[in-house]
């Protein structure tokens, strides 16, 4: 797979992270450098953001769950957004319609190029 970036350089310095998917399966995750960086920022500072040491996930949070759930922030998001039909923003209508404008943004990327 071609991952257009503003370095060549930066085709070969993608990492590859899996993480937990549906029951035993795992899915693949490539990692642009930036976010990289983003990522250890955030496990460096867990400790000051009054996350325990042994939550074991990512996004942690110091709620009872120990996470943040993904569903309650965005139904928050999408009525405090004032939308009209807050109710048809859901995480898979989100990623399918998320999918559709990075492809049309890649396109017009190699159109232009």
């Amino acid at each position: 797979m071609w991952f257009y970036c503003k370095h060549v350089d930066d085709l070969c310095r993608l990492d590859l992270v899996h993480i937990p998917g549906k029951k035993t399966r795992v899915v693949p995750m490539l990692i642009l450098p930036t976010v990289r960086q983003a990522m250890d920022l955030l496990v460096e500072t867990r400790q000051q953001n009054h996350v325990k040491l042994n939550n074991k996930y990512f996004f942690a949070s110091d709620s009872m769950d120990g996470y943040l759930s993904q569903f309650k922030v965005l139904t928050r998001v999408a009525n405090e957004a004032g939308l009209k039909k807050p109710h048809l923003v859901r995480s898979g209508k989100l990623r399918k319609y998320l999918a559709t404008i990075a492809q049309v943004g890649i396109i017009s990327v190699l159109i232009v190029v």
